[in-house]
């Protein structure tokens, strides 16, 4: 039978909420079994249970037969709960070792949203999409990013289709803006590929030596088998050269401008070609071109000696009837 002693309040207390058992004095509350203070409530709300006290400090668990048990943990910080209620060397149960701040691995696979690893690091979005991103400063503003799945046409960038795999950049959290992104063994020598915040591609060649509005360039040239150019409209084809209505330059203009500028008429000079270079397409059009006005200058000077050939073989005719009269 529990006994009375006094500053304790059975009936009560001012506080509001119904009935209460506790002290009105700052002292703990002590619960006694058998004359042993078995567990005491303490002032500053702390559970004290005379079993697990006694210096000792840790966490507890239930035993088999429903008493508390403490776990002491004596160790160091390199030691873990194992699930039979011992503390062990964390070594033993982690295949991650740890070198000051590091952390590493050193065998199988890692797996990120991924039970199965296949691969040394093998990580799985929430949908699926595998996406791995690496920060700058520890904000979305600088980010790179691998999806092994684009969810739909268009995110993310125009180009991108449902099922394609990607590396994408931004540097403002939205769009990308003024980074670019390079592709290139560490050296001090302008090797490798860049896409700058244009999309334009750069293959050995600075960011500001890249003039015009082109979509690739390549310092030290392009060996392939095959190049086909295409263009946008047959009008820039030069069948029109032999059309009725085209005008053949004069050959008294063509030497006359020859003779002044050192090149043919619409052809690129050579410092034309230094500063700006040379478009392939345009230049075969304007080969072309050149080609089919020689075809016509070839065929006038054909129907011209044609003529001629006629004259010379009358006056040869003439000459040798002449000839008859004579003798």
């Amino acid at each position: 039978m529990a006994q009375h002693r006094p500053k304790w309040a059975t009936c009560g207390n001012t506080l509001s909420g119904g009935e209460a058992l506790g002290s009105t004095n700052n002292f703990p509350l002590n619960f006694i079994v058998n004359s042993q203070q078995e567990m005491a409530i303490l002032i500053n709300g702390n559970i004290q249970v005379a079993s697990l006290y006694n210096g000792n400090t840790g966490i507890v668990t239930y035993s088999s037969n429903g008493t508390l048990v403490a776990l002491n943990f004596t160790g160091n910080g390199g030691q873990v709960l194992s699930d039979n209620g011992t503390w062990v060397n964390g070594s033993s149960f982690s295949q991650w070792i740890t070198n000051g701040s590091n952390i590493y691995f050193t065998g199988g696979n890692v797996g990120f949203g991924n039970i199965n690893p296949q691969e040394t690091l093998d990580v799985r979005g929430a949908d699926a999409n595998g996406v791995i991103s690496t920060y700058r400063n520890g904000t979305n503003n600088n980010r790179v990013w691998v999806t092994a799945g684009m969810p739909a046409r268009g995110d993310w960038n125009p180009l991108s289709q449902a099922g394609d795999k990607g590396i994408f950049w931004t540097d403002d959290g939205v769009a990308n803006k003024t980074s670019g992104f390079v592709i290139t063994p560490q050296t001090n020598s302008t090797t490798g590929i860049r896409i700058d915040a244009t999309g334009k591609v750069s293959i050995g060649v600075f960011a500001n030596d890249m003039p015009g509005n082109y979509r690739l360039y390549v310092k030290g040239g392009i060996l392939t088998e095959h190049c086909r150019i295409g263009l946008d409209s047959t009008a820039d084809w030069q069948d029109s050269v032999f059309s009725k209505k085209y005008t053949l330059p004069s050959l008294d203009f063509l030497n006359s401008y020859v003779h002044r500028y050192y090149h043919l008429p619409y052809v690129f000079s050579a410092t034309d070609i230094k500063k700006n270079g040379i478009d392939v397409a345009q230049m075969d059009i304007i080969l072309l071109k050149k080609i089919e006005e020689s075809y016509l200058y070839i065929s006038q000077q054909q129907k011209q000696l044609d003529r001629q050939q006629i004259e010379i073989d009358e006056l040869k005719k003439e000459i040798t009837e002449n000839k008859k009269w004579q003798t």
